[in-house]
């Protein structure tokens, strides 16, 4: 779902755009929220939102989305401490980190038809496959919300 938010207490338009998948294992999603954030002076910031829920710690370090129709690949790391780790409860787990972009960057990834994902974690890494139908929110976000 494609939507438009604006923060009360500094005034910024956060434009929202959420893919996710389900693993196919019982307990594992991850959730991808692309986001356009424009302040009231028009600085625009460019994020990706990744949050891992499951129900065993991956640890994640890094991130590769890979487009194998279309031969085109874009990783990004970061720093343990960049991660939010969260227990839910129940034998649930979170990890969240927020990965920053250029517009041209931006761009490029929500234009993909389709891609995989993979994340990288201490020990070991999981693989998200996001077919055309889930990348339509995507779609409809670089159509209506980078204007």
């Amino acid at each position: 779902t494609v939507y438009t938010t604006t923060d009360d207490f500094t005034g910024t338009t956060i434009h929202n755009g959420n893919i996710s998948s389900s693993s196919g294992l019982i307990g594992g999603l991850l959730i991808l929220k692309a986001e356009r954030q424009v302040t009231t002076e028009m600085q625009e910031s460019f994020l990706i939102r990744l949050e891992f829920h499951h129900t065993d710690w991956l640890f994640i370090r890094s991130v590769t989305f890979k487009n194998n129709n279309e031969n085109w690949e874009k990783s990004f790391e970061w720093e343990s401490w960049d991660v939010n780790t969260n227990v839910i409860g129940g034998g649930r787990i979170t990890e969240k980190v927020v990965i920053i972009l250029s517009k041209e960057e931006f761009k490029e990834l929500l234009s993909q038809s389709n891609f995989a994902v993979r994340l990288y974690g201490k020990n070991y890494y999981k693989n998200f496959p996001f077919p055309t139908e889930k990348m339509a929110s995507w779609k409809e976000f670089l159509n209506t919300k980078m204007n």
